[in-house]
């Protein structure tokens, strides 16, 4: 009898073993934040870890612990027009060509219904049931350990590319299964072939019947799958989330980096990378007939490179700062990661301030000149007079910043950091001989335009100093311009008549050249 009690012990010891390992050990910190953050729905996201408590499956628990633990700051937007008695007002973006087209339209309804916009955040862990996050961690568990494209990744790099349940800031669906369903042939077409071969062909098929459409560009809502299937039209960060969600539904794990601002052109960018069978990562578009991953080039100035992680970035400036509204919008985000390294040529700035920090002013901002603005691509930790600003690109024109009230204020010259790691502060020079330009051309983006200089050409022509500062007092001889009131070795902007202010790019004088930046 005792040796038969034995035998059962001896059996049952390593069920008990992981019963006591998961009624022994407490959630980890995140997980029981964002579980009292839930408050009612906290029960849905216990019944997950509860689950994976009685499976015994222990890696399964720890990504419910990883995705319940970084979930507090996963959301999507709702954005709606409504009237003044708070009736939904539709907009249908897909039937303008460009924001220009939707903002009349917009002035159009305003002026029969007066009309305001609305902007909801829906955080997840507020409505996300459990047999939702279930489904989808046993179906990502399935594709780490069947499908081959998976299967060499490490558990921390399944839990970010393969496993999270969503992609961006779209609303909650279940996508996963469904894309499953519809391009689980690619697994059986592409079982031989490498992983950049079978991304290659479903990426660029989306390409036939998807396209980028910049009127969704004023919308902050961002599309589910199905939505972008049926409309077949999105902006970048949509075209993301379709491409992305695609390819993780069968096993192919790719990334999400973004460059907010270019350093020598408007606008910026988001886009992929996949984890090749090696475990490096090459770049992609989403839905690129033309660029395979790989074969991308990256033409332009990268200032500042992030990658989009689900987890919790602690060295994100959003958890550097306690205060919130002392941060521009765009670093609102907790899951940034500087990646720019993997990108281009980097190299620490160190740069005394001219403006005096505030008291307790702990970071200061380095911009680019994008939008026909400044805009902030990274932070720096100031130490005394100085900032220092990490790994940042070179051969750019930089300017750095403070943000005050929600504004950005000069805080020093601005200056070009050029490929050796020197730096050339553009300081403007008065009461030298008069400054000219020669053969003058504007530029636009990586386009430029020879003007013809005349009497009658009208030209705003500025330069910064503190501030864009505007002078008419100019001559034009032949094709230059000539000034006794324009300083010289200092920053200049030159604009035609009726210029795109999104596209013109200011420029130095050196070797009595142009040089755009």
């Amino acid at each position: 009898m005792k040796k038969r009690n034995l035998q059962l012990l001896i059996l049952l010891l390593p069920l008990c073993l992981i019963f006591s390992w998961f009624s022994c050990t407490n959630y980890p910190a995140n997980v029981n934040e964002t579980l009292d953050l839930a408050q009612e729905n906290a029960t849905e996201l216990e019944r997950v870890l509860k689950h994976y408590s009685n499976t015994g499956e222990k890696l399964k628990f720890e990504a419910a612990c990883f995705l319940i633990g970084n979930m507090k700051y996963k959301f999507s937007y709702t954005e709606n027009y409504v009237d003044l008695n708070g009736k939904p007002i539709h907009i249908d973006y897909s039937k303008y060509l460009n924001t220009q087209e939707v903002r009349e339209a917009l002035d159009s309804i305003g002026k029969q219904i007066p009309y305001i916009k609305k902007s909801d955040v829906i955080p997840d862990y507020t409505t996300i049931k459990a047999n939702y996050l279930i489904k989808n961690i046993d179906q990502a568990f399935y594709l780490w350990k069947n499908v081959k494209w998976s299967k060499h990744l490490s558990f921390n790099d399944f839990c970010e590319y393969i496993l999270p349940y969503r992609v961006l800031k779209e609303p909650l669906n279940n996508w996963r299964n469904e894309l499953y369903e519809k391009y689980e042939y690619v697994i059986d077409s592409f079982v031989n072939d490498s992983v950049s071969l079978a991304c290659e062909f479903l990426n660029s098929g989306l390409n036939d019947s998807i396209i980028f459409w910049p009127a969704y560009s004023l919308s902050l809502n961002q599309q589910i799958v199905d939505s972008i299937f049926i409309s077949k039209k999105g902006k970048c960060p949509d075209l993301t989330i379709l491409s992305t969600s695609c390819l993780r539904a069968i096993g192919i794990p790719v990334l999400i980096d973004q460059c907010f601002y270019w350093g020598n052109s408007g606008f910026g960018h988001i886009w992929n990378r996949l984890i090749i069978e090696d475990g490096s990562t090459v770049r992609f578009n989403s839905i690129d007939k033309t660029k395979p991953p790989g074969k991308y080039p990256n033409d332009a100035k990268m200032p500042k490179v992030f990658r989009m992680t689900y987890k919790n970035q602690k060295n994100s400036l959003f958890n550097l700062i306690k205060e919130k509204e002392n941060i521009p919008t765009v670093f609102l985000k907790n899951n940034i990661k500087d990646v720019t390294e993997e990108y281009t040529n980097t190299a620490d700035i160190k740069i005394k301030l001219q403006e005096p920090p505030l008291k307790g002013e702990t970071y200061a901002y380095i911009c680019v000149f994008n939008y026909g603005e400044w805009k902030p691509a990274y932070w720096g930790k100031i130490y005394k007079d100085s900032a220092t600003f990490r790994n940042m690109g070179k051969d750019i024109l930089y300017l750095p910043m403070y943000y005050r009230n929600k504004r950005l204020i000069p805080a020093a010259h601005p200056f070009i950091f050029k490929n050796d790691n020197s730096i050339k502060t553009l300081k403007p020079a008065f009461n030298e001989s008069p400054t000219e330009f020669k053969n003058y051309t504007t530029k636009f983006n990586n386009s430029r335009k020879t003007l013809t200089i005349t009497d009658s050409t009208k030209l705003t022509i500025k330069y910064w100093d503190g501030r864009w500062i505007t002078t008419k007092d100019y001559q034009t001889t032949g094709n230059s311009i000539i000034s006794k009131k324009i300083p010289k070795k200092c920053l200049y902007i030159i604009e035609p008549e009726n210029p795109d202010f999104y596209f013109i790019r200011p420029f130095i004088i050196e070797k009595n050249q142009q040089k755009y930046y």
